[in-house]
């Protein structure tokens, strides 16, 4: 909804002006509302965020245009939209930590996938209602998860960054210490030529 909204108000320069005049007339920054971009990281977050922020102008602008009047949004449906953007929020958080590194961070995938899915646990109890969507988001992390965690690159990445080692396998899979070290010592181990 907010996607088309956006796109009907952004097409026509007349409403993009008179969006921007609602937003002066309400004390409020003047932003436009920001479309879903596929190749853009959280752009679905972004979007239902900044229309979040600018529900009242959206509510004015929807008023003063009758042909808008499909886009108008109940109370219910603004929830809605606040409660995807808590869920959205949680893999934002980690792809944004992730990419605002300086060193490679490889070894901070199988932790961040983790995370996420403990974070989603524990928000499926306060957004019970949310509880399918949040679902779908474990399954498919739970997916990326299980092909990383075959890969032998991402826990000899995870044992060799000095900041986690062994730290992280003894609090979260501490039945799989002596694997890893195994790998860490077959890796490592250099051929012996006579």
């Amino acid at each position: 909804m907010t996607q088309v909204l956006s796109f009907k108000i952004r097409a026509s320069s007349l409403r993009r002006q008179f969006f921007s005049e609602c937003l002066h007339t309400l004390e409020m920054k003047d932003l436009q509302l920001l479309r879903d971009v596929d190749t853009r990281w959280s752009s679905v977050l972004l979007m239902i965020d900044r229309a979040i922020l600018l529900k009242d102008a959206i509510n004015h602008a929807i008023n003063a245009h009758p042909e808008l009047a499909d886009f108008y949004m109940i109370e219910r449906e603004w929830d809605a939209l606040k409660m995807y953007s808590q869920i959205l929020m949680i893999p934002h958080a980690f792809q944004e930590r992730l990419s605002a590194e300086k060193t490679p961070t490889l070894s901070f995938a199988i932790p961040a996938y983790e995370a996420m899915i403990t974070k989603w646990t524990n928000l499926k109890a306060e957004l019970p209602q949310a509880a399918p969507v949040i679902d779908a988001g474990i399954a498919k992390l739970v997916k990326y998860r299980d092909r990383v965690d075959v890969s032998d690159a991402y826990t000899l990445a995870m044992v060799l960054n000095p900041s986690i080692k062994l730290v992280w396998f003894k609090r979260f899979k501490p039945r799989h210490i002596e694997q890893v070290k195994d790998l860490l010592i077959r890796e490592v181990r250099v051929p012996r030529h006579h």
